[in-house]
C-alpha cells in the first residue's frame, strides 16, 4: 500500500499529520498536531481553492474590473472589496528603486463598492506603471478631489508631472 506524506501548510511540518474527519461535501480534512490548524487539500468550488483570493487582487491592481473577474472564480465582489482596502501601498512602491525611469498615469477605475447603502459608494483611484505594469499606489475613497490628492501624496516620493485631457480638471 502507498504512503502518502500531507505537508502542513502552516508550519510545513509532515510528521504530526493525521485525518481529521471530512467535510460537508465529503472531502478529507487533515489536522497538524503541531500547529493544530485544519485544512483540505481537493474542494468542490474554485473560490475556495488556496490562492484563488490573491490571484483575484492581482487582477484588480492590474486593471480588471472585479465584478467582471469574480463570476469567474465563482467569488462576490464584496469579499473582494474587503481585502482590497485592507492593502497598503508601501510594499508596491518600495519595490522601484528611486531615480529609475518610471512612466505614471493615474487613472480612476471604474471599480466601486458601497458600504451598508448604495448611497455611500467607495471608488479606487490608482497610479499604474505602464512600463513595469505594475500599481504603483492606490487609495480607495470618495469620488473626489480630496481622495485624488491623498493619491498623489503617495507618489511625492517620484518626480511627477500632470497632464489632462483638455476638460480644466484639475490635479
Amino acid at each position: 500500500m502507498a504512503s502518502i506524506s500531507i505537508r502542513c501548510p502552516t508550519c510545513s511540518a509532515t510528521e504530526g499529520v493525521v485525518r481529521n474527519g471530512k467535510s460537508t461535501a465529503g472531502h478529507q480534512r487533515y489536522l497538524c498536531s503541531h500547529c493544530r490548524k485544519t485544512w483540505q487539500i481537493s474542494f468542490t468550488y474554485t473560490a475556495s481553492q488556496p490562492g484563488t483570493h490573491q490571484k483575484i487582487i492581482d487582477m484588480a491592481m492590474n486593471g480588471v474590473v472585479v465584478p467582471c473577474q469574480c463570476p469567474h472564480y465563482g467569488r462576490w465582489p464584496q469579499h473582494d472589496f474587503t481585502a482590497l482596502k485592507k492593502l497598503r501601498p508601501e510594499p508596491v512602491t518600495s519595490r522601484i528603486q528611486p531615480g529609475s525611469d518610471v512612466i505614471v498615469c493615474a487613472e480612476m477605475d471604474e471599480q466601486w463598492g458601497y458600504v451598508g447603502a448604495k448611497s455611500r459608494q467607495r471608488w479606487l483611484f490608482y497610479a499604474y506603471d505602464r512600463m513595469r505594469r505594475t500599481v504603483v499606489a492606490h487609495v480607495f475613497g470618495e469620488r473626489t478631489l480630496a481622495t485624488l490628492e491623498r493619491l498623489l501624496e503617495l507618489l511625492s516620493v517620484f518626480e511627477c508631472g500632470g497632464m489632462d485631457d483638455g476638460w480644466l480638471a484639475a490635479l
